[in-house]
């Protein structure tokens, strides 16, 4: 695919649906010409894969998660409470003020950024199952229908 195709795929929705759906029929045309035996490898090797995968990868994305999330929020709470004790303090100077502030403000910036990443990342991994999960039913349909010619035959 060239780099303008890239590009209107990025761009317009209706063209990504349709490419998507090529690459499906695509798989399903190199499926039906597997035979009997590969195809069932093949099913048996995703559903190992994607439930061993599923499984520890879900358990590290979320404690991860709410490792750093909690970590964030603790490193956040406390610069806010220092920087509120500084602000009640009447003896400190503008650059001692500011400095809390600029402190306050660089910390919380970089866990709001942390953590709109992480839950990117979380809908990214989403994504990923999920395409997974597609092929996995392709595989599956195309069982189902090889045993329903079977049996009409």
């Amino acid at each position: 695919m060239n780099i303008r195709g890239c590009i209107d795929l990025l761009i317009d929705g209706k063209k990504r649906r349709e490419y998507k759906e090529h690459k499906k029929y695509a798989k399903l045309d190199a499926l039906e010409k597997l035979s009997d035996r590969k195809l069932m490898i093949e099913k048996s090797e995703l559903e190992s894969t994607q439930s061993m995968v599923k499984m520890i990868l879900t358990s590290i994305v979320v404690i991860f998660f709410i490792s750093i999330v909690g970590f964030i929020s603790t490193i956040g709470i406390r610069t806010v409470i220092n920087y509120l004790r500084i602000m009640g303090s009447n003896n400190l100077s503008d650059y001692q003020l500011l400095e809390a502030k600029l402190t306050m403000y660089i910390v919380l910036g970089v866990a709001v950024i942390i953590i709109v990443s992480l839950i990117v990342i979380l809908f990214l991994f989403i994504k990923s199952q999920k395409s997974k999960k597609e092929l996995l039913d392709l595989y599956i349909f195309e069982e189902n229908r090889r045993k329903k010619v079977r049996k009409d035959d």
